[in-house]
């Protein structure tokens, strides 16, 4: 994962994507600002992301609903956010495969 990338170029974001490396939409203050340009070059480029608060503490922390608002106010739509749970779900059983 390439926690909270910035402004991101297209040709950073198609090496993520190639090397199978998940783009952080992060709710966190400040990284969250440019989650916009991080979506539409996501889309450009065919990059896979991955939604995280980035808590550095408890009141930090999202629950769903406000996840889904975080990533539509990025320019996705809810069931985008269904597919970063989907993209951590891979990520987490590829680490574990690889540690057996």
């Amino acid at each position: 994962i390439l926690a909270h990338p910035g402004l991101i170029t297209e040709e950073l974001a198609s090496l993520a994507k190639e090397r199978g490396v998940l783009l952080e939409i992060s709710a966190r203050k400040g990284h969250s600002l440019t989650n916009g340009h991080l979506a539409r070059v996501a889309g450009l480029t065919g990059a896979k992301l991955v939604y995280n608060t980035d808590a550095h503490e408890s009141s930090d922390l999202t629950n769903a609903e406000d996840a889904k608002r975080i990533v539509v106010g990025a320019g996705l739509f809810p069931g985008d956010f269904v597919k970063m749970q989907q993209n951590a779900l891979e990520l987490v059983n590829r680490v574990i495969k690889g540690s057996k």
